[in-house]
């Protein structure tokens, strides 16, 4: 069987015969049985839970029959399964960046059509960014994209906290502290420049690419999907964010606070500061929030 398959030895003794489970407990058992994937992991975690899914409502019905176990190729080929990605990936950042604002309709039709593909993948598509919480789905209609409403912004920044300070612990035990050292030293005059410039792109790359080392550190998939469907919900806000008055000059400093823990190898200090820098951010969203949403 290849690596990441849920086991049929677990799904029997898991589903037995008249019980119903949710799909939350599916969902945990398969992210159970990933823990090499790290390049990607989330991506393909998303997709494939919703095939697990599917034969969960078969077994349900069935009576706890065990259909035979059906394996991501035979689902979708292997081009079809890169094409939706590309197109999951163009949509998340058209979500995230305001080209689709919220209340955006994303109709089948017109997205097949641009992106030549079917519209089952599209559905497939809809699927996944339905689950993150980016779209809601409007039967035989498509989908619109969702609006975070003031309560669900700041919840959301209470699980970030906990969820990338526990991250940037991970990725500070498990990785050599001299393994960070570019990242110091891009951090250093580089970002710098980037601020004085006001180049925000520039330096919102360069916290982006900071967010994938630390998250490829930690080395965990199932903390990795997490993060991933947080950012997701975020990275508009966390953007509008950053062009405020003097937020970058006091985010760069509370970065390079994480990066300097992660450098001496020091978990506690990066967990605090990662932390800290995550509830400065909210605080900022808090002062001006009637501009951010």
């Amino acid at each position: 069987m290849e690596s990441g398959f849920f086991p049929p030895a677990l799904a029997i003794h898991s589903l037995q015969p008249g019980c119903r489970h949710s799909i939350c407990n599916l969902s945990l058992i398969f992210h159970g049985r990933i823990p090499r994937w790290s390049e990607g992991a989330a991506r393909k975690v998303d997709i494939f839970v919703d095939i697990i899914v599917e034969v969960t409502v078969d077994i349900s019905v069935e009576g706890g029959i065990l259909p035979k176990m059906t394996t991501r190729s035979s689902v979708k080929g292997g081009n079809g399964t890169k094409r939706m990605l590309e197109v999951l990936d163009a949509l998340r950042e058209r979500i995230s960046r305001h080209e689709l604002p919220p209340g955006s309709k994303l109709l089948e039709a017109e997205l097949s059509a641009e992106f030549g593909v079917s519209r089952a993948c599209i559905r497939d598509v809809f699927g996944v960014l339905s689950q993150r919480g980016l779209i809601r789905r409007i039967p035989q209609r498509g989908a619109v994209v969702e609006r975070l409403d003031l309560s669900q912004v700041f919840e959301v920044y209470e699980v970030r906290e906990a969820l990338e300070g526990l991250c940037a612990r991970l990725a500070t035990i498990k990785m050599p502290p001299e393994s960070w050292q570019d990242l110091v030293d891009l951090f250093g005059k580089p970002i710098e420049d980037d601020v004085e410039r006001n180049d925000l792109e520039a330096y919102i790359s360069k916290l982006e690419l900071l967010r994938q080392r630390t998250v490829e550190g930690a080395h965990n998939p199932v903390l990795a999907d997490m993060i991933d469907n947080i950012q997701d919900r975020t990275r508009a806000i966390i953007r509008r964010i950053i062009v405020l008055p003097g937020r970058a000059r006091v985010g760069l400093d509370e970065h390079r606070a994480v990066l300097r823990a992660m450098r001496q190898g020091d978990a506690d200090a990066a967990e605090a500061a990662k932390r800290a820098n995550i509830r400065s951010g909210a605080a900022y969203l808090k002062r001006y929030e009637s501009f951010v949403l």
